[in-house]
């Protein structure tokens, strides 16, 4: 008996001893990553488990890394995560990775708070260019594509049917567009509501303006082309008489959305209150040329801070929800976007999982997802480029309405823009 109580004390000293010293051990050895992510979905979507992509991310990553832990900041809203952010930098506490949306990426580059990742990126072949050019600024690498989001175009598969229309190739044109649009007027139906300016611009023109916004190409031969298409299609059926309610409604043929809209209503009966009384389905949308991307792609990018400590491991962590493929698959599971990667695309893992998961709603679409992200272009980069965007359709919706002198009225917006791109 005195025995064992001296092997039980003994043990117990060994264990006060060498428990804490493994802790501490521990601590000194783990390092810390902090992470920033905004709450929401990353496109403006109700997507409850949105949160869950990243969530699983990072258990993944923390146990293939047991010395590495990520510490993560969220419950932020999108609009409050600028603001946020620069309160942290100000404070001298910028995040090791943070989440930043493409349409943003600009602002911190310009505040040179984001570390170029060109010299470590090294895996071009795992993402599609499409989405890497998101993440360029001044044709520097600033950010990875976590997941994105392109434009398509949505239709009422009903009314092609009963207008003789079964089938649309993804490559088709702008006249082929115009085509189809005036046979199902001809047939007593409305053809199109939304296509608005900027989806016709993306397809005729390759840049209105540069990339930094400082010199505008209004004046361009393929701009006037746009308008004059505009001006066309207009004659078919006015192109601002009818709204996307009309569309969801049933009573028009073709409209352009972001897939991760266009996805929710696929997904009926699992997401029941976005219930539609037609088969919807999906094209890319149409272009001018083989020369010319058809439309443009928003993406969420994950960026390293220059000010951090641990540069190597945070690249380590953002490289590994870009590209691990168990990762970007959870987007198509949790999220409304879509993966970086081709691979994910075209994997039999994610026609299992739309197939368990929806039915099989969503497989038709791939084919269709998987060209309109190699044909599309990442947006300018300057803080008024939505100013730009929505005088441009004001003013060409006055033109077309008004039926002035395309040539001459652009000449005078090309002034215009100037001034809106120079502040």
């Amino acid at each position: 008996m005195k025995i064992k109580n001296k092997v039980f004390i003994f043990l117990t000293i060994i264990i006060s001893i060498t428990l804490p010293l493994y802790f501490f051990y521990k601590k000194r050895t783990t390092k810390e990553i902090s992470f920033v992510f905004y709450a929401e979905n990353s496109f403006e979507n109700e997507v409850e488990t949105a949160y869950k992509v990243i969530d699983n991310g990072i258990k993944k990553f923390e146990k293939t890394h047991p010395n590495i832990k990520i510490k993560y900041t969220t419950g932020i809203l999108k609009e409050d995560y600028q603001s946020v952010i620069n309160d942290m930098i100000l404070k001298g506490n910028t995040p090791d990775v943070m989440l930043i949306a493409s349409g943003d990426i600009h602002n911190y580059i310009r505040l040179e708070t984001l570390e170029p990742l060109d010299d470590r990126f090294k895996k071009e072949d795992l993402i599609y260019s499409s989405a890497l050019s998101t993440g360029m600024y001044n044709g520097k690498l600033y950010g990875l594509p976590f997941e994105i989001n392109p434009m398509v175009m949505a239709i009422n598969k009903d009314i092609l049917l009963k207008c003789g229309i079964s089938n649309i190739p993804n490559e088709y044109s702008v006249y082929e567009f115009y085509n189809y649009s005036r046979l199902v007027k001809n047939k007593g139906f409305h053809s199109s509501c939304e296509y608005r300016l900027e989806n016709i611009v993306d397809a005729f023109t390759k840049r209105i303006t540069n990339e930094q916004g400082t010199e505008g190409y209004i004046g361009s031969k393929s701009f006037v082309n746009a308008i004059k298409y505009m001006y066309n299609l207009n004659a078919i059926e006015n192109i601002y008489s009818l709204s996307r309610d009309d569309f969801f409604n049933g009573k028009v043929a073709f409209m352009p959305m972001k897939y991760s809209r266009y996805s929710l209503y696929k997904k009926y009966p699992y997401n029941a209150k976005n219930y539609l009384d037609f088969n919807i389905g999906c094209l890319a949308m149409p272009n001018y040329d083989e020369n010319t991307n058809n439309a443009t792609l928003d993406s969420s990018l994950l960026c390293m801070s220059r000010f951090s400590d641990n540069k190597d491991l945070s690249y380590e962590f953002i490289e590994f929800l870009a590209t691990d493929k168990e990762v970007q698959l959870d987007i198509f599971k949790y999220s409304a976007g879509v993966s970086t990667m081709p691979s994910v695309l075209a994997s039999s893992e994610l026609i299992n999982l739309l197939k368990d998961k929806y039915g099989g709603n969503l497989e038709d679409d791939i084919g269709t997802l998987d060209y309109a992200i190699l044909h599309s272009k990442s947006k300018p980069k300057f803080n008024t480029y939505k100013e730009l965007i929505s005088y441009l359709e004001s003013e060409v919706k006055k033109i077309i309405n008004e039926s002035k002198d395309i040539d001459l009225s652009i000449k005078i917006l090309q002034k215009n823009v100037d001034n809106i791109i120079g502040k």
